[in-house]
C-alpha cells in the first residue's frame, strides 16, 4: 500500500529557547502533527526515529492514532519534514527529513493501536514504552529507558544508559543495557539479561521452568524464583555474598561466600547468576494455591497438628 504523510493538525511551530544562551542555532523549534491511519488485524508495526522517545499502547479502537512531535533548530526543515506512514502488512511510521536526518532533527511517536502482532522500535536519546500487544518485541535504544508491559509474546531489548523494566511477559527475554539497571516481573519464559553498572531485580511468574542466564557488574542481583525451575543454577559472585532463603522441599543448596548452586527436583538446562561487587539474594516464589479440602463435620473434633519450625536460611556473608 503506497505510504502517506501525517497532514498538520495543531497550529505551527512552538518557538523554544535555551536560558542563559546567546546565538539563534540554541533556538529548537517544534511542531506537533496528529493522524488517524487504517490498522489491519494482526498485523506488525515498526517503528524508525532518533533523538525522540516512542510509546506504543494497545487500545481499544479500530483503527491507529498517531501522535508525531518533530524538531529541529532549523525552521525550514521542520516545515519541510515528513512522517510516513505505511500501511501495509507491516505498518511503518518513520520520518523523512530533507536532504537526510542531521544531529538536530528529532521526533517523539505517541501511537494507540488495536492490536499488533509484532513489533519493532529504534530509537536514540529517547524512552521507549510499548504496552498490551503481542508477538516479537525488539527494541532498541540509546540513552534511553525501555519498558514493555503486559506484552503477550518474547522480547529482544537492547540499550545503554538507561533501564529495562519488563512487567508481565509471556515468552523468552532477552535484556541488554549498560549504566542502567534491569529489573523483570512476571516473566514466564527463559530470561537473559546482563547489566553493568546496574542492579537486576527478578520475579518470575510461578510457571517458569527457565533457564535463567542472568550477568552484572558493579550491581546486586535480586531474584524471587519460580518453583517450577528445572536443572541446575550456579551462583556466582565477588565482593558479595549470597543469600539462599525458603527454598523448597526437594531443592538442594550449597552456598560459600562467592560461589553457590541450588539443585532443583526436575531434570532442566542449565542456569547461572554471576555479579561483581555486588551481592546475590535468592528467594522462591510460593506454588499456586490448591483448592481447599472439605471441612470436617462439625461433630469431628480437630486433628492434633504441629508447626515445624521453619529451615533458617542459607547465608554466606
Amino acid at each position: 500500500m503506497t505510504p502517506h504523510h501525517l497532514p498538520f493538525a495543531l497550529p505551527a511551530a512552538l518557538l523554544l529557547a535555551a536560558a542563559g544562551l546567546t546565538g539563534c542555532d540554541t533556538i529548537t523549534y517544534t511542531e506537533s502533527r496528529q493522524s488517524v491511519a487504517p490498522a489491519m488485524p494482526a498485523s506488525a508495526i515498526d517503528v524508525q526515529t532518533r533523538n525522540g522517545s516512542v510509546k506504543i499502547t494497545g487500545a481499544n479502537r479500530t483503527d491507529t492514532l498517531i501522535k508525531a512531535t518533530l524538531r529541529s533548530r532549523d525552521p525550514e526543515r521542520l516545515k519541510a519534514a515528513q512522517v510516513i506512514v505505511d500501511t501495509g502488512p507491516v505498518m511503518k511510521i518513520s520520518v523523512a527529513w530533507p536532504d537526510g536526518p542531521q544531529s538536530q532533527d528529532g521526533a517523539s511517536f505517541d501511537i494507540a493501536v488495536p492490536d499488533a502482532s509484532g513489533v519493532t522500535v529504534a530509537t536514540s536519546n529517547g524512552s521507549v514504552t510499548i504496552t498490551g500487544l503481542s508477538g516479537i518485541a525488539d527494541l532498541r535504544s540509546s540513552n534511553g529507558s525501555v519498558r514493555l508491559l503486559d506484552h503477550g509474546g518474547s522480547a529482544k531489548i537492547r540499550t545503554s544508559n538507561g533501564s529495562v523494566v519488563i512487567d508481565g511477559i509471556t515468552g523468552a527475554v532477552e535484556a541488554d543495557t549498560s549504566n542502567g539497571s534491569v529489573t523483570i516481573a512476571d516473566a514466564e519464559g527463559p530470561v537473559t539479561a546482563d547489566t553493568s553498572n546496574g542492579s537486576v531485580k527478578l520475579d518470575l511468574a510461578p510457571s517458569c521452568a527457565g533457564p535463567l542466564t542472568i550477568s552484572t557488574s558493579n550491581g546486586s542481583v535480586t531474584a524471587a524464583l519460580s518453583p517450577a525451575l528445572a536443572g541446575q543454577l550456579t551462583l556466582r559472585t565477588s565482593n558479595g555474598g549470597i543469600t539462599v532463603s525458603e527454598a523448597p522441599a526437594g531443592t538442594g543448596v550449597t552456598v560459600s561466600r562467592s560461589n553457590g548452586s541450588i539443585s532443583f527436583p526436575a531434570p532442566g538446562p542449565a542456569s547461572a547468576i554471576s555479579t561483581s561487587n555486588g551481592r546475590i539474594t535468592i528467594s522462591f516464589r510460593a506454588a499456586s494455591a490448591t483448592p481447599a479440602s472439605t471441612p470436617a463435620p462439625a461433630t469431628m473434633p480437630p486433628a492434633a497438628t504441629s508447626t515445624p519450625t521453619p529451615p533458617a536460611p542459607a547465608d554466606a556473608r
